[in-house]
């Protein structure tokens, strides 16, 4: 049976009426919440019998049923049950920060540290945007970062280009290491990406996603779709030269030409493709199409710029 009533006040003068035992939200450590005591023993802060009012802010004031839950979770078992729901866990680590509740931030920071995985990184990451919690986001974009070349599915609206290329330097940044299936997977990634926001996508974000640094090898399927977002916004204007990605994604190409216009042979979203890329691209592709290039085969290792000094700043600006 409870033993005190809350009354929590919203900025709009709605309120939320909750019944607790003050043993359990007062005195159990290590979850004990030193906020709750001046509460129960200030007459200044009741308005009644045994009865408190807190005014908070909204986006508190919403998830404060959250933190009553776990403070009535019974056993680690319960706990870790409530936080495996990431929104749970990150609405408590709120209203941590909110009542600055350390050793509870300090818990939960270790919890999503050792449980993030491959399968809830992204669901992490996007609780903790929500949630405006940059602590948890950053931890979040380094898991990701250790993880992201192993991620079989990921939706694309969640592969925002700013919130990629952070993953993709958090990587340099630990100096992971990298084979080339993990850059070939790491391009399918940034491929979703600008395709998937080609109508907000910057020149300069492009480039710096694509850079050799971070996908020295690209997929084949990857390669075309870069190739065609590059065309399609006009990055690239320089007709005597290939930028870098351009050169990489042909090499990618021309690896298995053969098997890949097997793959694609009845499909004509493929060749519609092929027609919309640049033309200094689409003429390194059709000359290995017909034979012509090199007495019939171009070697994919003769690919690169002319100019031997592969750019990825186009001369003019698009952006």
């Amino acid at each position: 049976r409870s033993d005190w009533t809350i009354h929590v006040l919203r900025p709009s003068g709605a309120r939320d009426i909750y019944y607790v035992h003050t043993k359990v939200v007062d005195d159990l450590p290590p979850r004990r919440v030193p906020y709750f005591e001046p509460i129960f023993k200030d007459s200044m802060k009741q308005i009644g019998d045994r009865t408190s009012e807190l005014s908070l802010p909204s986006e508190i004031a919403d998830v404060f049923d959250k933190l009553l839950d776990f403070l009535y979770c019974n056993d680690a078992k319960e706990e870790e049950e409530f936080l495996f729901n990431v929104k749970n866990g990150l609405a408590l680590y709120k209203i941590a920060e909110q009542f600055k509740i350390e050793s509870m931030k300090a818990m939960l920071a270790k919890f999503y540290r050792e449980t993030t995985m491959p399968f809830n990184v992204m669901e992490f990451i996007d609780g903790a945007k929500n949630f405006e919690n940059k602590e948890m986001l950053n931890s979040g974009i380094e898991q990701f970062a250790q993880t992201m070349h192993t991620l079989e599915f990921v939706e694309e609206e969640k592969l925002e280009p700013h919130f990629l290329l952070k993953a993709l330097k958090k990587r340099k940044e630990l100096k992971l290491t990298r084979t080339k299936r993990d850059s070939e997977n790491i391009s399918c990634l940034i491929a979703l990406s600008t395709k998937h926001f080609k109508n907000k996508l910057t020149r300069s974000t492009f480039y710096k996603l694509t850079q050799e640094t971070y996908i020295p090898h690209i997929d084949q399927e990857a390669a075309l779709q870069l190739l065609t977002v590059e065309s399609e916004l006009q990055y690239w204007t320089d007709t005597d030269n290939f930028s870098t990605v351009q050169a990489r994604c042909i090499q990618s190409l021309l690896s298995d030409w053969k098997g890949l216009r097997h793959k694609f042979e009845s499909d004509g979203a493929f060749w519609k493709t092929l027609r919309g890329l640049s033309p200094n691209v689409l003429g390194i592709l059709l000359m290995q199409s017909t034979g012509t290039a090199k007495g019939g085969r171009q070697d994919s290792s003769s690919v690169r710029d002319p100019s031997s000094s592969a750019r990825d700043k186009p001369p003019a600006s698009h952006e």
